[in-house]
């Protein structure tokens, strides 16, 4: 808006000098018709109103941390989004150029999550980074977040499913989902389902018990199912010990999905501590995918094949045993050929017919 001035004053003429940053207010008496010739008025005087142009931003070094890079860009947003924008594209090397970019929307996100998110979904590129930024930024204000999704629901935006998606994992990673919840539940039938699974998904990584407990408000069968099975891939990442504890006391159809999910992720990350807790096991289906998932998760760095062998030996499906099996023998013959081929010559374990036919088999290329 042009400031008001006391009509004395004259006219206010504004000169452009946007582009480099600088605005000029001049001055002169409303019964002038033109400026003044600079050169017959001699030596040019100051403008009255002035504001220097401000120097320009350094880039940062290659290894500046997350929090200087988004300090500077807090810095820049200030000046001007745009020029943000484009100060982040200079930089030379692709990774740093990338994470300062997401490091702007996010200071733009901070204040005016509107504007970065009307120019995140009109580029070209797919918006989903640059939300997720934004979005990370707006969560000092996660009810302006929520409001701005609402309104862009009922405008029917095509860009509806991706802002709403990038907002239930924003609001999950800073904890709050109940809220992430509470926006799911009110989305049309196309979003709500895998907005609410995100959000389930997103609440167990952090707090499993709270979003079991949460689950039992759902009263849908097949959406319960669908956010329970959201709940187990969201804790078996983080905490797949205590969930497959856990999974021993549900029934029957839900303690296969849950199990498996634990076993799988734990076998990664911890392969003892997952050996000492399937020697506690009775002899049965959950031992036999436990193993499986130990035996095939892992290598001779964590089990030397001889004792990896042992493991195999105990697992009573012949499918999993198999697969173990062959899986085992397949990286011992590569690491150590005379011992694996000793090994099946001296298991009496295997039935005649197999070991011939594996022995058959280790001497030409797997």
């Amino acid at each position: 808006m042009t400031p008001a001035f006391p009509s004395h004053l004259g006219k206010m003429i504004l000169l452009g000098g946007l582009a480099a940053g600088v605005t000029w207010w001049v001055f002169h008496d409303s019964a002038t018709t033109a400026l003044p010739d600079p050169v017959a008025a001699g030596p040019k005087p100051a403008p009255l109103l002035a504001r220097a142009a401000a120097p320009p931003m350094a880039l940062p070094p290659a290894d500046a941390t997350d929090d200087e890079l988004l300090r500077l860009a807090r810095l820049m947003v200030d000046r001007s989004a745009s020029q943000a924008l484009v100060w982040a594209q200079t930089v030379d090397d692709p990774v740093l150029r990338q994470r300062l970019h997401l490091a702007v929307l996010q200071a733009w996100g901070e204040v005016n999550l509107a504007d970065a998110t009307a120019w995140a979904v009109n580029q070209e590129d797919d918006p989903r980074a640059d939300l997720r930024a934004a979005l990370t930024g707006a969560m000092r204000q996660p009810a302006l977040a929520i409001q701005l999704g609402r309104e862009i629901l009922a405008q029917n935006s095509p860009y509806a499913g991706v802002y709403g998606t990038a907002l239930i994992d924003a609001l999950g990673a800073a904890g709050q989902f109940q809220a992430a919840l509470q926006f799911a539940s009110g989305a049309p039938a196309d979003y709500q389902e895998d907005w609410l699974s995100a959000g389930f998904r997103n609440w167990a990584t952090q707090q499993p018990a709270q979003a079991l407990q949460a689950l039992d408000t759902v009263t849908d069968p097949d959406l319960r199912d669908s956010l329970f099975r959201a709940i187990v891939q969201g804790s078996s990442n983080t905490q797949p010990a205590a969930l497959a504890a856990y999974a021993l006391t549900l029934p029957p159809d839900q303690q296969a999905y849950a199990l498996n999910q634990s076993l799988y992720h734990w076998s990664q990350q911890d392969p003892v501590n997952l050996a000492n807790w399937l020697v506690n096991l009775p002899p049965g289906e959950n031992f036999d995918t436990g193993a499986f998932f130990l035996l095939n998760e892992n290598n001779s760095a964590n089990f030397a094949p001889a004792t990896a062998m042992t493991w195999v030996q105990s697992i009573g499906d012949p499918a999993l045993q198999r697969g173990s099996f062959n899986h085992i023998l397949e990286q011992w013959s590569q690491t150590d050929p005379a011992a694996a081929r000793n090994y099946v010559e001296q298991a009496r374990w295997l039935q005649p017919d197999d070991q011939a036919d594996i022995l058959q088999k280790l001497g030409t290329p797997w």
